[in-house]
């Protein structure tokens, strides 16, 4: 008797099973000394994610910068390809809009106030006057990867951000589809 150890992707099969299971098989000699093989089989996942993004003009997303349907194939630790789907919506710029993206200004007035910044258990976002309905804030990781949204009902917002790494994050004030990013450093 021999054990041997097989790994698949998922969706493949080897000598036509595809499930995670110990699995046991005859061979047959030629000279009538039969073998008895043990494979334990493990499958491995394959990933196919699909995200939807919209970024606004003279950004870019992984160094994309036009609207479109884009795929990276991408190879996990044990080998197995995965594929990630990106529909990207590049948005055209206001004159308004392009004075406010990236900045905390509109005009020579601010709009929010972020502090205490670097912070490491909880953050104020604060607005100079009630925000509007339908008024969201996000915290993003520096991947881009959204980790809290929460409606902006009051003219100061708390984030607890306690439970998160440190590194750099961003803060996304959305009023009603104009936005403003401010940089959050968590330590």
């Amino acid at each position: 008797m021999s054990t041997e150890y097989k790994s698949i992707c998922e969706g493949e099969g080897y000598l036509g099973w595809s499930e995670p299971d110990e699995y046991e098989r005859l061979l047959e000699a030629a000279n009538g000394g039969d073998s008895v093989v043990i494979t334990i089989l493990t499958v491995n996942p394959v990933y196919n994610i699909t995200e939807y993004i919209t970024i606004k003009e003279g950004k870019s997303y992984k160094g994309w910068t036009e609207s479109g349907v884009y795929q990276d194939y991408l190879e996990t630790v044990s080998g197995c390809d995965s594929i990630v789907i990106t529909h990207l919506i590049v948005e055209v710029l206001t004159k308004n809009e392009k004075a406010l993206i990236g900045t905390n200004t509109y005009g020579s007035a601010s709009i929010i106030d972020l502090y205490p910044n670097p912070a490491d258990t909880q953050v104020t976002v604060r607005f100079v006057e009630m925000p509007l309905e339908g008024t969201t804030i996000e915290l993003l990781n520096s991947m881009g990867e959204l980790i809290m949204s929460k409606d902006a009902r009051d003219t100061h917002e708390l984030l607890n951000i306690q439970n998160q790494a440190t590194g750099v994050y961003f803060v996304i004030t959305n009023f009603n589809g104009k936005y403003m990013v401010d940089q959050l450093m968590i330590r």
